[in-house]
């Protein structure tokens, strides 16, 4: 009884994080989207590349890169948020091999070994510090004897890696930022409804109904996948989380005025000019109880950072383990050995043949 409690429990918490979550990365969306948050880390990662924001101006009004913008209702150019390695190889080539280059850029198939030299050189003159790292990219492009289609298809294919490398680490930074948004906003949701985490698994521990109902949400929003967050406050009203402020009012509205005494907790003038007290905050004077009370809003957004991805699978696992320890597999039954031994068949003298008698 107390593991298949323990269990509710943590499926109960499970299934709050998991909402939090969901709707954690459906502000973080509309957020990022608003502030165009890819677009913006790409267009760093390209300019550490680059190292000058004119080859960087240069390289997105490239044709293929200008392909990937959008246009949004209001004739703003949103710069596109992911690049091809094989199309931004192709542009920064021949935005590099037709610097310093006046009039109507070249194509770099329409380029010959000395018309790259010259170009290179003239780059390495004004950006030195892309220069050196052109260096490696474009390596031996001064030697005599070289195959344009074969040079080209190298410096492609070193573009590309290099693009790549660079993609891979500005993926970790977005990630290190996004997270740190998604604990931001989740403490800011856990906070405005009341999300504590603590509370929660004190509530859920001591009354078993309310554990039931969450368990029997949490097991049927498994099936169905994850939930879809439209309303955040509709969606937490609908389910039977402990979640969202209470007040009660007071007789008394001494509790209301300023500064407060130690023994009472927060309270508000309602609009109705009547004194309500917060019944889920601790009191003025219980410092223990608000580091609680902080604490529990800090866990929830910890939990949100992980993203409902992760906890979706979590409670999916949580739902199965529960289910396997309440329906054991059957064991096999052994055969009963029978009670007692049959009795002995007494042994027969076996006939003779017809035809011979007996001896005696």
């Amino acid at each position: 009884m107390q593991l298949d409690a323990l269990l509710e429990v943590a499926v109960g918490l499970v299934f709050t994080w998991l909402v939090l979550s969901v709707a954690t990365m459906h502000i973080q969306d509309r957020i990022g989207s608003y502030l165009e948050w890819r677009a913006n880390f790409l267009q760093e990662a390209i300019l550490n590349m680059v190292k000058d924001r004119s080859m960087l101006e240069q390289l997105y009004a490239h044709p293929l890169i200008q392909a990937l913008s959008q246009t949004d209702r209001k004739g703003r150019v949103k710069r596109p948020t992911s690049i091809p390695n094989t199309a931004f190889a192709t542009a920064l080539l021949e935005v590099i091999m037709n610097a310093g280059r006046p009039g109507r850029e070249i194509p770099i198939g329409s380029m010959s070994i000395q018309q790259m030299r010259e170009s290179v050189r003239k780059l390495k003159e004004e950006n030195p510090e892309l220069g050196r790292t052109i260096e490696r990219v474009l390596p031996g492009l001064d030697s005599e004897g070289l195959a344009l289609e074969d040079t080209i298809a190298k410096y492609h294919k070193n573009v590309e890696d290099w693009f790549d490398t660079v993609m891979n680490q500005a993926s970790e930074w977005y990630k290190s930022h996004a997270q740190t948004w998604a604990f931001i906003i989740g403490l800011a949701l856990a906070v405005i409804f009341n999300i504590d985490t603590l509370n929660i698994t004190n509530q859920l521990w001591r009354e078993p109904t309310l554990r039931a109902v969450i368990v029997a949400q949490a097991q049927n929003q498994s099936q169905v996948g994850q939930p879809q967050i439209t309303n955040i406050s509709e969606n937490f009203e609908k389910l039977a989380i402990p979640v969202g402020w209470t007040s009660v009012p007071l007789e008394v509205s001494s509790a209301c005025k300023w500064p407060p005494k130690a023994e009472n907790k927060p309270a508000y003038w309602s609009v109705d000019h009547q004194c309500r007290e917060m019944s889920n905050l601790p009191q003025w004077g219980s410092l223990w109880g608000w580091i609680v009370k902080v604490f529990g809003f800090v866990v929830s957004g910890v939990a949100a950072m992980q993203g409902a991805p992760f906890w979706f699978d979590v409670l999916r696992k949580v739902i199965g383990f529960r289910s396997q320890v309440q329906n054991p597999p059957s064991q096999p039954q052994s055969p009963t050995p029978p009670s007692t031994l049959p009795a002995p068949v007494p042994s027969q003298a076996p006939e003779p043949p017809s035809g011979v008698k007996p001896a005696g």
